[in-house]
């Protein structure tokens, strides 16, 4: 027998990895909220089979508000005309004289006159031309610039140079005239505006007239006082006379060149003699001495010439040659000394023209240095000079050409930058634009949709009923160890002894042995032999499915006892029918209150009575005036017959009355090993399943998990969603017991 002092354990009773699960606050809270998870589909889906009544109703109640305000909202008309603008850059402003300032580009032109459009002072034309075209109306200025303000509208169509005009109200005839008002006015605009552009034009180019006019007078002044104080011509003259100069003394250079080159070539042809008379040629004309040597090299040829015919006749010690020869050596002595004196003369030449050539560098370098001065003080002169010219000829011209565009400004003072035209006048709508019946339905369905939702997340957020094995395991964090389908119009006597049918009802056979090997698990095979069939309130099917797995333990060839612990006065289901037939054939006071009543353990075998499958046995009570169930179940005879059914079966199930009937469970759980809880969906609520942890808590019952039986009742809305949850691959649980 489990020890009640230890605490209660909520363990997994799968047989996988542990997982500790929190015990219930006081107060039957658990921590954590009502319902996990977020909005997946199958949340939703749960949401919309718990919650489609409310929704339903605000989809509902949604309908007919739209409906209500499409009949009371005001039908609004809307008229459109069109305008086209076109843009040209003005001849005049083009070429203004100065450029301070770039030129505005196109698409800035463009929506800058779409801006005025929608400006102010486009209401004072908008006023008038409405004045114009409709002279009847009775509508005020006032009034007329608040339709412009409020229900006029400007709209560019891209790409192109079009623009909408457009103007809504319930007056559908009236819109009309506010468009054509509105188109005519931007015509008006655009043509007052090109007028006020061209006076403009010519009033500004008739100021930079006058302007250039004096910059012009001021330019020429400028130019005769600059010529006359910088002397200009008087230093050309100077220059010129300074170039004339440089060329004669160059061609002086070049001439002394010429001369003393020619002297020392007569310097080296004399030298030359000197060694050799016979290499002597003749000299220029103007080198002194020149005749002396011919006439001395003649004399030295004859004298020579006669002493070499004696030669031919005599011998060199011949007196005759001996005396020519004395002559040819004075001769040659006197052409030495003529050649010398001449050298002397040609040196001195020299030396005369090397200094004259000196001199005449010094001379040529000075007349040199002069004209480079005069043509640097030219040039500058001349630039300073041409600026000014330069000047005075652009502002001649820009004053020309402010003239000729003056003129040309005065034959077209109506040129036009822009020009807007009315392509397409606006037509008394015939249909309004608002409301349209398919938005305001479409959303006021998405709405009311939307709200309904809402509504059914929000119920459904503090909705305390378990609606399924998610909510069990979000808002109890226990594990379910089966759930039980629903079988649709089935007798619950069939239902209880299900199991035993493989073939008509083999779905719940299955789940049954699926519990029974949780339970069996090497994890709870310790503390499943007593196990207590619980559940929180009456008609949850506690009584089948401890039927169904009594028989399942039986089949598995455990000696099973199953005990009808539901002591108090009550009409027997047909499920114990029989054994309840066999208590009454052996008399009023043999059934299992009686006995626990007397406390004699040794009447305890005659209490079972054969099941409806071998290997089982069921116990079961007859209702007392004269012994309380209350009393009998806390006493020491309900231990003794636990320890004497622990010595004789393998298995002992113990169904006990709900919670919601009496305590007798929270008694019994401290004597059990485990307690099995078994809960409806949409029956049993949370705020009872905590409770019932909570005092199994405090007993020290050990809660191994929960038997789901089914999750929907028979004729549930939820069988509508069946083929929406096979496509969301969601568990079919449309059938419980």
């Amino acid at each position: 027998m489990p020890d009640s002092s230890r605490p209660p354990s909520y363990g997994d009773p799968l047989g996988g990895h542990h997982q500790g699960y929190p015990v219930p606050e006081a107060g039957g809270g658990y921590r954590g909220g009502m319902r996990g998870g977020g909005l997946t589909p199958r949340r939703v889906l749960k949401i919309l089979q718990r919650k489609w009544q409310p929704i339903l109703l605000v989809v509902a109640l949604g309908a007919v508000g739209t409906l209500f305000y499409f009949m009371l909202t005001t039908r609004i008309y809307q008229a459109t005309s069109m305008i086209e603008i076109r843009l040209r850059t003005p001849r005049i402003m083009a070429q203004s004289v100065h450029e301070d300032i770039g030129l505005i580009q196109p698409w800035e032109e463009f929506n800058t006159r779409l801006q005025k459009l929608r400006g102010s002072s486009m209401r004072q034309h908008f006023v008038a031309q409405y004045r114009e075209m409709y002279p009847e109306a009775t509508e005020t200025d006032a009034l007329l610039e608040d339709l412009f303000a409020s229900r006029a509208e400007v709209r560019h169509m891209r790409n192109t140079n079009i623009i909408v005009l457009s103007a809504e109200h319930p007056e559908p005839e009236l819109a009309a005239r506010v468009a054509n008002a509105y188109a005519m006015g931007a015509e008006f605009q655009s043509v007052s505006e090109n007028r006020d552009l061209s006076n403009d034009a010519v009033a500004w180019l008739q100021e930079q007239a006058e302007v250039q006019r004096e910059l012009v007078a001021e330019a020429d002044a400028r130019l005769v006082a600059y010529r006359a104080e910088n002397q200009i011509d008087s230093l050309e003259a100077e220059r010129k006379s300074a170039e004339a100069s440089i060329l004669s003394l160059n061609q002086l250079s070049v001439d002394l060149e010429s001369q003393m080159v020619m002297l020392r070539d007569v310097a080296a042809m004399l030298e030359a003699a000197k060694e050799d008379p016979q290499q002597f040629t003749s000299l220029p004309e103007d080198i002194p001495g020149r005749r002396a040597i011919s006439d001395a090299l003649l004399r030295l040829d004859e004298v020579t010439a006669h002493r070499d015919g004696l030669l031919e006749k005599y011998t060199q010690q011949h007196p005759e040659v001996l005396l020519n020869s004395a002559a040819v050596e004075r001769e040659t002595e006197r052409f030495l000394q003529s050649v010398e004196r001449t050298q002397r003369a040609v040196a001195a030449s020299i030396d005369l023209k090397v200094n004259q050539i000196e001199s005449l560098r010094q001379k040529l370098e000075i007349q040199r240095t002069r004209a480079a001065d005069l043509e640097m003080e030219i040039v500058k002169r001349n630039s300073e000079y041409n600026a000014l010219a330069r000047e005075r000829d652009a502002r001649e011209r820009a004053y020309t050409g402010i003239l000729r565009r003056i003129e040309e400004a005065r034959l077209a003072a109506d040129e036009k930058t822009f020009s807007v035209r009315v392509l397409e006048r606006a037509t008394t709508p015939e249909r309004p634009i608002r409301p349209s019946a398919r938005k305001v339905f479409a959303l006021g369905l998405l709405l009311s949709m939307m709200a309904g939702f809402a509504v059914g997340l929000v119920t459904d957020r503090f909705d305390d009923r378990v609606m399924s094995v998610a909510d069990i395991e979000a808002g109890l964090r226990l594990h379910v160890l089966g759930v039980v389908p629903r079988v649709p119009d089935a007798e619950r006597k069939d239902l209880a002894l299900a199991s035993l049918n493989a073939s008509a009802l083999g779905q719940i056979l299955d789940v049954f042995a699926t519990i029974r090997s949780r339970l069996n698990s090497p994890q709870m095979a310790q503390t499943s032999k007593v196990i207590l069939m619980a559940s929180a309130a009456p008609e949850e099917g506690k009584t089948t499915c401890s039927s169904n797995f009594a028989i399942i333990c039986a089949r598995s060839k455990e000696k099973t006892l199953l005990v009808d612990f539901d002591l108090r006065p009550r009409q027997k289901t047909q499920i114990y029918a029989d054994a309840v037939a066999k208590y009454k054939e052996k008399g009023t006071n043999h059934s299992l209150l009686h006995i626990l009543a007397d406390g004699d353990p040794g009447r305890f075998a005659d209490l079972p009575v054969p099941g409806p499958c071998e290997n089982l046995d069921i116990i079961t009570s007859q209702a007392s005036e004269t012994h309380s169930p209350a009393v009998i179940i806390g006493g020491r005879s309900v231990r003794d017959f636990i320890d004497w059914a622990r010595n004789h079966y393998d298995r002992i199930i113990l169904d006990v009355a709900s919670l919601g009937v009496s305590d007798d469970a929270f008694t019994l759980s401290g004597i059990a090993d485990c307690v099995v809880i078994v809960c409806q969906p949409n029956r049993i609520r949370l705020r009872a399943m905590r409770h019932a942890l909570q005092q199994f808590g405090n007993v020290g019952a050990n809660v191994a998990g929960l038997i789901v039986n089914g999750e929907f009742q028979q004729g549930n809305f939820a069988d509508h969603f069946l083929p929406l949850q096979q496509a969301l691959h969601l568990p079919n649980r449309s059938t419980a017991m």
